[in-house]
């Protein structure tokens, strides 16, 4: 009798130790279940983050090559605008001098 009750006694024990571990078990299971959860909301919110990041890139480089072009556009249209002026300047300068040659020449 004294060895069947040692052997409850060890099988109580033992049944503890694995109710014990089974409740340790489960404790880390809900741990990493909450800790993967947690992870994949942070990573849906980096992506939206990328997302929105994306979408402002875009909308900013739009804005700036729009800028670009209308500058280039108005450079230009200022360059054609300046190089006329100086052009018809030139000629007038040229036609100034021969007329001044010619009233030179006749004189």
């Amino acid at each position: 009798q004294e060895a069947v009750a040692q052997l409850e006694l060890l099988l109580q024990k033992h049944g503890a130790q694995m109710a014990e571990q089974s409740q340790s078990s489960e404790a880390r299971d809900v741990s990493f279940e909450r800790r993967f959860k947690s992870q994949g909301q942070q990573f849906e919110d980096i992506e939206r983050s990328m997302s929105q990041l994306r979408r402002e890139v875009a909308e900013r480089t739009d804005a700036i090559e729009s800028r670009l072009t209308s500058e280039v556009s108005s450079c230009k249209d200022e360059l054609q605008e300046r190089l006329g002026k100086s052009g018809r300047q030139e000629v007038a300068a040229s036609w100034e001098a021969k007329e001044a040659q010619a009233a030179a020449a006749q004189a």
